[in-house]
């Protein structure tokens, strides 16, 4: 996550947004804030296309564990924020076997509409477009690679994962550990599950799934020249850059990329 006023902490992995972008994206997050009842909404990132490019951010739902993510999303010519469709599992196996750039235009059709269909403009509502795409990229990117610093998110008494108000950001030598960060979603091993369901006090590492957990070579752990501040890359998806301010509770996270998975990650190591 990354708040909106701070995306000039993330200039080290050489992508930024534009003054017009970041202005025009400001006015449009306040505006769906208020329409959804949100405190607030954070930056997710942008990923490019050959004729626009899209602009992605989220707010928080309360849930009964992890914190949930409500997607919005417009393009860098229309900053109207309007809620990313859910998908199932056909539009997901449909959107991960297409390649190649978006073209910035979520209402483009990405299959033809069935010429024998009774009704052309429900059939054409319903046809799998660009925008399912951009849905499926935006979930697969921030599953495997939405990570905070060990210690940002605690357990509270109700089991409900939330922002720990009392971090104060990893030393200089945990933060050049992979072990010290955690991906910020529901975890997928048995050892964190299992704890968010035991009775009694849950301790800041045991829930969260370790990015030490990941196959080998699929982050670049990284200090800034001053060695104040560390910053993670994705390998498997380039253009996922997060960072943290050293000894600070500082820290975020945004995607500026193609949407595309380095597929090749396996033959690199």
């Amino acid at each position: 996550m990354c708040d909106i006023d701070n995306t000039d902490k993330l200039a080290d992995s050489g992508m930024c947004l534009s003054v017009a972008e970041k202005a025009g994206l400001e006015i449009a997050m306040v505006q769906r804030s208020n329409d959804e009842g949100f405190k607030k909404l954070y930056f997710w990132g942008k990923i490019q296309g050959t004729s626009e490019d899209y602009l992605v951010c989220y707010g928080l739902l309360p849930s009964y564990d992890y914190p949930q993510k409500k997607f919005f999303f417009c393009t860098s010519n229309n900053f109207v924020l309007q809620q990313m469709p859910v998908i199932d599992a056909e539009l997901t196996q449909k959107a991960e076997a297409v390649e190649g750039m978006f073209s910035g235009e979520p209402d483009k059709p990405l299959e033809e509409v069935p010429e024998d269909a009774e009704d052309p403009e429900a059939a054409a509502k319903n046809v799998f477009r660009e925008e399912h795409r951009l849905a499926q990229t935006v979930l697969a990117v921030d599953f495997d690679c939405s990570a905070c610093p060990k210690g940002a998110f605690l357990v509270a008494p109700s089991h409900q994962v939330g922002h720990n108000t009392g971090f104060e950001g990893l030393s200089y030598e945990a933060a050049g550990q992979l072990s010290s960060y955690y991906h910020l979603r529901a975890a997928t091993g048995a050892e964190p599950k299992a704890a968010l369901e035991k009775p009694g006090l849950v301790r800041s590492t045991d829930f969260l799934d370790s990015l030490e957990s990941d196959a080998a070579s699929s982050w670049s752990l990284q200090f800034n020249s001053s060695k104040t501040c560390s910053s993670l890359r994705s390998l498997v998806w380039p253009g996922f850059f997060s960072y943290h301010k050293i000894a600070t509770s500082e820290y975020g996270s945004a995607y500026f990329g193609t949407g595309q998975k380095n597929t090749d990650i396996a033959f690199m190591i």
